[in-house]
């Protein structure tokens, strides 16, 4: 999402990336003139049907069709490129899976843009479950290196810089490993990367992990499948608005911390496998089987077994 800022206000511009297809397509391509796969068509409607409901809050809204994320960036770095004018335009990335707490940012947007405009280029806010950041005195903690995908504010100077081609990151935006290779190049290149929180802050940001979100779904698990499970329903009748199921969000993520932990989901999937590796004699199947009939998803079952999700370690031993 691209921010354009005119004298009177904010105007935002929505750029949405999901998969259309099956096979993973080369090039990012307009939803309008892609051939959506059978299998994908409910999803994309569902998408395309969520995101209207707030089309009064963008000046535009557009569907492309790309499943990598590396694609999306870079694809919107291009658009950007050809259109932005304005010194004061700047670039939101969120992906699907992220739980966004609204009380625990200490920031508003005005003074990040703020922020922006000065010396810094890009801003992370701070995630739940992970420790391995030091945390430095002051609202605003600047780590020179690195850059992940996790939701962030940047100016379009950098979002130009990642996708240029002297940078030739885009070259590689297929690939799988594209955010460590954008990390690599941000360590060695000072991207001047920060970190939005305080010491001892509550996280405003958890990430879900949309690998396992059909899994939460289908087991009950987590604040949006368990603990909000009628709210959400009253929700996707239309019978709830969004801004009570965020708000209801951020009162159980408070409450509840560990609910909104990224591994909790991850820790009640790699226990209910294993309940169902005792059950069904896993070894006796075999792995992927095994894992396709407890996800009814052999896709899936596959990129585990294959060490792509986390809980490989575990697997391995189930499989030994």
């Amino acid at each position: 999402m691209s921010f354009q800022q005119p004298v009177q206000g904010v105007q935002l511009v929505l750029n949405v990336y999901m998969q259309c297809k099956e096979a993973k397509l080369r090039d990012v391509a307009r939803l309008e003139e892609t051939k959506v796969s059978e299998s994908l068509m409910g999803y994309v409607d569902a998408t395309v049907r969520s995101v209207s409901k707030f089309k009064w809050a963008f000046a535009k809204i557009e569907y492309f069709c790309s499943s990598l994320l590396g694609q999306a960036v870079c694809h919107t770095g291009n658009i950007i490129r050809n259109t932005a004018q304005n010194k004061r335009d700047y670039f939101f990335l969120l992906e699907h899976d992220w739980i966004l707490l609204p009380s625990k940012l200490q920031q508003n947007l005005r003074s990040m843009f703020d922020l922006l405009d000065s010396s810094v280029s890009y801003i992370t806010l701070q995630r739940g479950g992970r420790t391995q950041y030091e945390m430095l005195p002051g609202k605003l903690n600047l780590r020179r290196y690195g850059y992940t995908n996790n939701p962030y504010l940047s100016s379009i100077s950098f979002l130009k810089r990642i996708t240029s081609t002297k940078a030739g990151l885009c070259s590689k935006a297929s690939s799988r490993d594209w955010e460590y290779i954008t990390s690599r190049y941000c360590s060695e290149y000072n991207c001047k990367t920060s970190l939005m929180g305080t010491p001892g802050s509550r996280p405003s940001i958890y990430h879900v992990d949309g690998r396992f979100l059909s899994y939460a779904a289908n087991s009950s698990t987590g604040p949006l499948f368990h603990n909000l499970r009628t709210s959400m329903t009253k929700y996707l009748a239309q019978e709830t608005s969004a801004q009570t199921i965020i708000r209801e969000i951020d009162q159980t993520c408070t409450k509840y911390r560990y609910l909104c932990s990224p591994l909790y989901i991850r820790k009640k999937f790699m226990l209910h496998l294993f309940e169902f590796a005792m059950q069904n004699q896993m070894k006796n199947l075999g792995l992927i089987p095994s894992i396709a009939q407890f996800l009814n998803d052999s896709v899936l079952a596959t990129q585990i077994a294959k060490g792509e999700l986390p809980g490989r370690a575990c697997l391995r031993q189930l499989s030994s």
